[in-house]
């Protein structure tokens, strides 16, 4: 019986071959042919695609007006250079009786005394409103790890100094000035 039964198997094998030897011998030399010399059997009907591109955005409007930032880039300058008494004379009358000539050099030598110079703007910003118009200035100084608030306010009208001080910054201002 088990004669028979490999008989049977010997018989399944060869016949599931498909074919005769020359037709195995020709279908082995097909397959060794390398593929770019065999024909192509089908056609690739490729239509290329139209994207559209947006534009790129504008660049993003500055926060600070160039020419009302000049002016308080004059007197941040003064204010670093010493030049009390010249920026104090830009101080408005108000300013002036309440910020008196000895307490803006006090806060100058406070300045210099614990801060030293600055070494890097991080971020300027403004705000305005009918009368007056507020700057900030955040800024990296060379004897504090702390971020420094430098703010003027100023008067629409003239220009002159309403509010001043410097300070450690209140919130966090990152490297890039967020």
């Amino acid at each position: 019986m088990r004669g028979i039964l490999a008989g049977l198997l010997l018989l399944a094998l060869c016949g599931c071959s498909g074919g005769s030897p020359e037709a195995e011998a020709a279908s082995e030399s097909e397959s060794r042919e390398p593929a770019a010399a065999q024909p192509a059997t089908k056609t690739a009907n490729i239509t290329p695609k139209t994207v559209t591109v947006a534009p790129p955005p504008p660049p993003p409007e500055p926060s600070v007006d160039a020419e009302e930032l000049a002016v308080v880039h004059k007197y941040t300058q003064m204010f670093y250079r010493g030049e009390i008494d010249l920026l104090h004379a830009e101080f408005s009358d108000e300013l002036r009786e309440s910020f008196p000539l000895p307490q803006l050099s006090t806060l100058y030598e406070q300045v210099t005394t614990n801060y030293g110079k600055e070494k890097e703007v991080l971020h300027e910003d403004s705000q305005r409103n009918e009368e007056y118009r507020a700057f900030v200035r955040f800024a990296r100084f060379e004897k504090t790890e702390e971020v420094i608030e430098l703010q003027w306010i100023l008067r629409a009208t003239d220009e002159k100094i309403a509010g001043f001080f410097v300070r450690p910054a209140r919130r966090d201002i990152g490297a890039a000035g967020q």
